[in-house]
């Protein structure tokens, strides 16, 4: 699948222009890591994204350690049955909600 990746993304994307980077000047002061953060964190929805990232995580890898026991215990799943039914699904899952995720973003971000 590699190969066929590879001819896909060498004949559909288009090569971004050379150069556009050439003229440009970051010799002036540039911002600690300490101010960045303080000028992201008085942003309310910067905050906000952070809170649902985090509880995003802190679902997602609660249920991803917590799932695998509960089927094996009532459901009587091998480790390995296990194993493949999550990459399975989570793989399925996850390819069509970056898609998904991609056609909503530009959707509803439209102005």
């Amino acid at each position: 699948p590699g190969v066929l990746l590879a001819f896909l993304v060498r004949f559909t994307l288009a090569e971004p222009p050379r150069g556009l980077a050439e003229g440009r000047d970051d010799s002036g002061e540039q911002p600690s890591v300490r101010e960045t953060l303080a000028y992201l964190w008085r942003k309310k929805s910067f905050r906000h994204m952070s809170f649902a990232a985090g509880l995003t995580a802190f679902v997602g890898y609660g249920f991803v350690t917590w799932a695998p026991a509960f089927l094996i215990r009532s459901f009587g799943m091998s480790t390995g049955e296990v194993g493949t039914w999550f990459g399975l699904l989570l793989g399925v899952a996850g390819g069509i909600g970056i898609v998904a995720g991609g056609w909503l973003a530009d959707k509803f971000g439209a102005k």
